[in-house]
């Protein structure tokens, strides 16, 4: 688009914006001074556009003026060459890495995981401490029980010694951390358990369980795999990974195979058989 001053001579178009004045004889045709103002408004516009520099507004005149100008300036930016306007909206991009409270961003850096005991796991508000191996598969008995180390299997990790570490959210409030962690690993556990060649109905390898455990949990904190994978093995060193676990979520039944078949096991090691509170008894 080109742009012209008033008094460019007879017969001049102007053109500003989208605004057009016919200048015949070097006079604008009009009524009065708004007439003119108007002329003058676009004769400072087009140097703006022309040579970028700013006009001084109060030389020009009239509160008319004034806005005339300021309203045309900005139509103007929108255009004009090496000029971009300036947004006030603009917003820091999120920076990812570690929050102000110090726990990890997702799949962000290296190390600082905290995968340790779940009785020394200390969580940020927002997040849970989630048992990496679930611990309903090391007993056959209730939560509550053992907690107190009463129908456990023998020689697995205790409840306060199981591998945990700290993800967002609760485990049924759905997409979040918590309950991508048990939506990838109940179903497999439980799948495991209806395998007739992973042993009686409700049981499975620990070994299976653990390597499970291991993988979905690490889907879910891909920077802390091997972090995940190291203090898990360290948790089950000397447990016989043939032994059996639980893959259901509630208790077996008494009278029940799985039942029978976990509460009669011994720890291969009966010198590393550990007691309710995770500590090694010879």
């Amino acid at each position: 688009m080109m742009l012209t001053g008033i008094g460019a001579g007879p017969g001049a178009v102007v053109a500003a914006g989208g605004g057009v004045a016919s200048a015949i004889g070097g006079g604008v045709a009009g009524v009065g001074g708004i007439a003119e103002s108007v002329a003058t408004g676009v004769d400072v516009a087009a140097e703006f556009a022309t040579t970028g520099a700013l006009p001084n507004l109060s030389a020009a005149g009239t509160a008319f003026l004034q806005r005339m100008v300021t309203n045309r300036l900005e139509q103007l930016t929108s255009f004009a060459p090496n000029r971009k306007r300036k947004r006030d909206d603009k917003k820091e991009p999120p920076k990812s890495g570690n929050g102000s409270n110090g726990f990890k961003v997702e799949g962000e850096g290296e190390g600082g995981c905290g995968v340790k005991a779940f009785k020394d796991q200390t969580c940020p508000k927002g997040q849970q401490a989630h048992h990496i191996v679930p611990d309903y598969a090391l007993r056959y008995g209730n939560r509550a029980d053992g907690a107190k180390g009463i129908n456990r299997i023998p020689g697995m990790p205790s409840l306060d010694d199981g591998p945990s570490i700290c993800l967002t959210g609760g485990s049924k409030v759905k997409s979040s951390e918590h309950n991508k962690a048990h939506e990838g690993t109940d179903p497999q556990i439980a799948a495991l358990g209806d395998r007739k060649d992973k042993g009686p109905l409700g049981v499975a390898p620990i070994g299976d369980i653990i390597e499970i455990s291991i993988d979905e949990v690490g889907k879910v904190k891909p920077h802390c795999q091997a972090e995940i994978k190291k203090k898990v093995d360290d948790a089950f060193s000397g447990v016989d990974r043939k032994a059996y676990g639980r893959t259901t979520q509630n208790p077996p039944p008494k009278d029940s195979e799985a039942h029978s078949t976990l509460s009669s096991q011994t720890a291969k090691d009966k010198n590393m058989q550990r007691d309710h509170f995770g500590k090694t008894k010879k």
